[in-house]
């Protein structure tokens, strides 16, 4: 988008009360601290919590970020699962049920 293009989007929506944030172009990384900042305040609100709490809440948010589907991993009809940023992190989805080692049992 251009600069004319923005100004006729704030000024259009000026009279709602609409507060615009737009990323740079090209930049769409910019708005990861956004969604990151959405997702916790829905989650929370303004609850006072201890510092472990917090903790455990910008854990499980990292986790939900970390697993949004980038694209598919193969073009394959039956194979639902998608690239996340977790692959590139730990080798596999974040939010993947852990894979046990069977070979010790009887």
């Amino acid at each position: 988008h251009d600069e004319s293009t923005t100004s006729a989007i704030i000024n259009s929506t000026s009279h709602l009360n609409i507060q615009w944030k737009f990323n740079p172009p090209l930049s769409p990384h910019f708005g990861g601290s956004w969604a990151a900042k959405s997702l916790i305040f829905k989650t929370v609100g303004n609850q006072p919590f201890t510092c472990w709490e917090l903790a455990t809440i910008f854990a499980k948010v990292e986790c939900i970020l970390n697993s949004r589907p980038l694209q598919p991993i193969s073009d394959a009809p039956d194979d639902l699962e998608a690239l996340t940023p977790g692959h590139f992190i730990l080798g596999h989805p974040l939010n993947a049920v852990p894979e046990f080692d069977l070979t010790e049992v009887p």
